[in-house]
């Protein structure tokens, strides 16, 4: 079994869509007097916030960029941590991982300091080893990047730990830092994209989780 697992947060242990879409449309409608399409949103999600703007404004204007990140967060204090919901199972997974015990950790593209306020939310603050996240200036702004601090900040092993997303860019984040990778097709991306990315493993469910992290060598 391994002894290292990290976990994408948005999508993999929190069903985030509630607050997040609405704090994105908020910011829409009031940045360019627009509704936007959630699926328009959804297939952003798990990317850098900045760029994620940038897509939705049509627009590499930094200032207006800047500005939109700040009329998000405020959307995002008043109603997006209560939109937060744990996956069915996922709170099981995580005691008995951390019973095992492996050492968990978040990588996400939420900032951190959103993140941590997310995981107390949840209430599974006690069994996170750690938060890997960009810092609310948005950097920095790549999953490869943060996992790699990760391993270096906690000597971990690569092949003693497992990345685990429900999206393509978690999947390739942790094969470009040589870990073992599952990617996750009940949360925001599709099996399809899943897929393309080749994952170690395809779990449908945190209980496959823990059936896949059991079964991998330590």
């Amino acid at each position: 079994m391994l002894k290292n697992i990290l976990f994408d947060l948005d999508g993999t242990i929190s069903d985030s869509r509630e607050g997040v879409i609405g704090c994105f449309q908020h910011t829409l409608k009031e940045m360019t007097g627009s509704y936007i399409e959630e699926a328009a949103i959804m297939k952003l999600i798990g990317t850098p916030i900045r760029t994620i703007f940038s897509e939705l404004l049509q627009t590499d204007d930094e200032q207006l960029i800047t500005r939109a990140i700040s009329v998000y967060r405020d959307k995002y204090a008043e109603i997006g941590i209560a939109g937060n919901r744990i996956y069915p199972g996922i709170a099981e997974l995580l005691s008995t991982l951390k019973e095992k015990p492996c050492s968990i950790f978040i990588v996400t593209m939420k900032n951190k300091l959103d993140s941590a306020k997310v995981i107390r939310h949840l209430g599974f603050d006690h069994l996170i080893q750690g938060i890997y996240g960009p810092s609310l200036e948005g950097y920095p702004d790549s999953k490869v990047e943060l996992i790699e601090s990760l391993v270096s900040d906690n000597d971990l092993k690569p092949r003693e730990t497992v990345m685990i997303g429900d999206r393509g860019a978690d999947v390739l984040a942790g094969k470009s830092n040589n870990t073992w990778t599952i990617g996750v097709t009940y949360g925001f991306g599709s099996r399809e994209e899943i897929s393309e990315s080749s994952p170690d493993f395809i779990c449908q469910s945190p209980q496959e989780i823990l059936s896949v992290i059991e079964g991998l060598p330590d």
